[in-house]
């Protein structure tokens, strides 16, 4: 980094240097639509920023089982500090010798994810029967422990963003704009329910055509 702390990536093979991420797609075709451009540009920033920075010299030691990957997590992250999480994050799966510059890790991600998100635990369900994006269970709170798990799952999303690693799960838009803390709208709700969706927007829209219609003439509603 500068003496600025402001970080930059050496190619060692050519001996150059550069403000952008190389582990981010080298390049955007010059025809990419400019939200693809804007993105890449706040990742970049994004991943930048000082409070993005894993703490090198230590390390953040996770032990589970590959059989009870979800309950051993549950416990060995909920027991770390936030500064704990920032540190260098080192898996073990019990009874392998396996030593993690990345692909154990990945894969506990990978696993973790498939069982955080599995609608079995009542956290989660599908948006439909024929959709598989994700969204909260209205009923989770049947775990008294509901509120204890989704903190846990936040801790492992917020892990994976500062790690650079992948979650393979797919929520619906309206989740995103909580995180984001957006307003939602009746636009959302076209990725969970279409056909409430449209009957929605169809009522939507005859109102607002009956209300100025009676506005241009003045006369009462029937």
């Amino acid at each position: 980094m500068t003496s600025t702390r402001r970080i930059y990536f050496v190619d060692h093979n050519t001996r150059t240097t550069t403000w952008d991420d190389p582990r981010l797609p080298s390049a955007v075709d010059a025809d990419a639509p400019q939200y693809k451009r804007d993105y890449r540009r706040k990742v970049v920033y994004f991943r930048g920023q000082p409070s993005m920075r894993v703490i090198a010299d230590a390390k953040c030691d996770v032990r589970v089982r590959r059989g009870w990957v979800f309950e051993d997590s549950f416990t060995a992250v909920m027991r770390l500090r936030p500064e704990d999480l920032r540190k260098r994050l080192m898996v073990k799966f019990e009874g392998e010798d396996a030593l993690d510059y990345g692909g154990v890790s990945r894969e506990w991600f990978f696993l973790l994810s498939h069982e955080m998100f599995n609608p079995s635990y009542g956290l989660f369900e599908y948006s439909a029967h024929d959709n598989y994006t994700l969204q909260i269970n209205p009923a989770s709170g049947v775990n008294p422990e509901h509120l204890d798990y989704f903190k846990f799952i936040g801790r492992i999303l917020g892990l994976a963003i500062f790690h650079h690693r992948f979650v393979d799960a797919y929520f619906v838009p309206g989740f995103y704009k909580l995180v984001l803390g957006k307003k939602m709208n009746i636009k959302d709700l076209e990725a969970i329910d279409y056909e409430l969706y449209k009957g929605l927007n169809w009522m939507l829209c005859v109102s607002l055509f009956w209300l100025d219609t009676a506005f241009r003439t003045d006369a009462p509603l029937s």
